[in-house]
Parts: structure tokens; sequence; C-alpha cells
């Protein structure tokens, strides 16, 4: 071990000082230079891949509305993801007819509902179904939930004074300040209303 370590510091020393090359060949040179182009490929993949988190600049519906999922129901973007199963709710009750407002306004309606009326047979049944009742799959698989749930989001927003549903505009010329401020009031509600509507 000893002498190979002297003889790599001897051929650091050389090329250091200009009297040797790098490499003894170059065919080893070749090999570096593509070892290393390698190397920067993957860095670069990294480097580049999105950072997790709220994208709110997407245009993709059906990850708006993931998203806004998240948001509305506190969930971290880091361990909550918008798997097969989510895309596929979502972009069915797309394929219904239904604009990605319209489906917002049921996902706040839904977050904002205390669920009280779920029953079961102990406190912890009833908050299993209060869970599985508010994952987006439950939410996005039948009109009337969409539609009922709709209803709620849309007085939620008459309280909170969100502009109603309307048609998606093609490029939407909203001040950020506002939306964060309107999205920050918008959580507020929420979490007073899930919270105030729950007994015992």
């Amino acid at each position: 071990m000893g002498m190979h370590l002297a003889k790599a510091v001897a051929n650091l020393w050389r090329v250091a000082t200009g009297k040797a090359p790098l490499c003894s060949s170059t065919h080893q040179w070749a090999q570096i230079k593509a070892r290393d182009s390698r190397m920067a490929l993957h860095q670069l993949r990294i480097v580049d891949s999105q950072a997790p988190g709220f994208n709110l600049g997407t245009t993709d519906p059906a990850r708006r509305v993931f998203e806004h999922w998240l948001f509305v129901n506190s969930r971290n973007p880091r361990r909550c993801k918008m798997g097969p199963t989510r895309r596929m709710a979502i972009q069915a009750a797309l394929a219904m007819g239904y604009d990605t407002e319209m489906l917002m306004a049921a996902v706040e309606g839904m977050a904002a509902d205390p669920l009280d009326a779920v029953g079961g047979e102990s406190q912890a049944a009833r908050d299993r179904m209060r869970d599985a009742m508010r994952e987006i799959e439950w939410l996005m698989a039948r009109e009337a939930r969409i539609e009922r749930w709709a209803e709620k989001g849309d007085a939620l927003r008459a309280l909170v004074a969100l502009p109603p549903p309307a048609a998606e505009p093609l490029a939407p010329a909203v001040d950020p300040a506002a939306e964060a401020a309107a999205r920050a009031r918008l959580l507020a509600r929420i979490q007073a209303q899930r919270q105030g509507g729950r007994h015992g």
C-alpha cells in the first residue's frame, strides 16, 4: 500500500510540475473524458429536476387541481404525490366536463366540511372514514360528490370574496400578492369551519 501511495504522489508531482502528462496513453485519456462526461450528465439531471413543492405556474389541469387539494388540506407536497390513481381520478372528472375551477371549488368545499354526519362504531372509525373521504380519489369518483361540495366551495369563496368559478382564461393576469392573500384567507376559513363543526 505504501508503494502505491508513493507512486501516486510522484505521478501527481510530475503532472503538477508539467513534467508528465496526466495519462500515460491516449486511450486512458479518452476513458477519463467519457467517464467525466457521463458524470456531468447525471449531475445535470439532478440539478435540472424540479424541486418538490407547489408548482403554481403549471398549465396541466389535473396538476392544478391536485396541488390545490394539497394546499387546502395542508398536505406536504414532498410526501404526497400525484400518482396514477390520483391523476386518473382527476382526469376522469375533467373528462366528465367539469372544469378545473369547479373541481377546485369542490376540493375547497370538502376541505371545509367538518364531516359531522360520518357514522361509525367508535371515534377512531369515524376519523378513519373522514380521512378516507378527504382523499381526492373519493371526491372525484362521483358526479354528485363533485357537485355537492362545489356548491359548498362556492359559498366558501363568497365568504372570503374570491372570484367565483368561471371559464379558464388562456393567460390569467393575476396579482401574485393578491392571490397569495386570498389563498391565505381561504385556508384560514377552511380550517376554522372544519374545527368549528366538530363536536366533543
